[in-house]
């Protein structure tokens, strides 16, 4: 378990940074333990520590895709609610 500001909430689980096609998971895959926001502004974990550097690296590795990757990351891993515009605002 890890304690976040006091509180337990169970460890990330093993989520590999890219799928079976090769294509990069997007944040809530990866950290499906961590919300994209909290009390109205974007969760703690997307600011500091390992969240923040996975989505750093993940906008980078979007930045360098094609099109036709970006559209078939779309597809496999739709906007979850809570993230509606994420790929958008990259």
């Amino acid at each position: 378990m890890v304690v976040r500001m006091g509180t337990r909430v169970p460890s990330e689980p093993e989520v590999p940074d890219f799928d079976s096609h090769g294509l990069m998971v997007p944040p809530w895959v990866r950290y499906p333990n961590t919300p994209m926001t909290a009390i109205g502004m974007v969760s703690i974990g997307w600011r500091m520590g390992d969240g923040e550097h996975y989505w750093d690296r993940f906008r980078e590795w979007w930045e360098h895709q094609q099109e036709q990757t970006r559209q078939h990351v779309c597809e496999e891993y739709p906007e979850p609610k809570g993230w509606v515009g994420f790929y958008n605002g990259l």
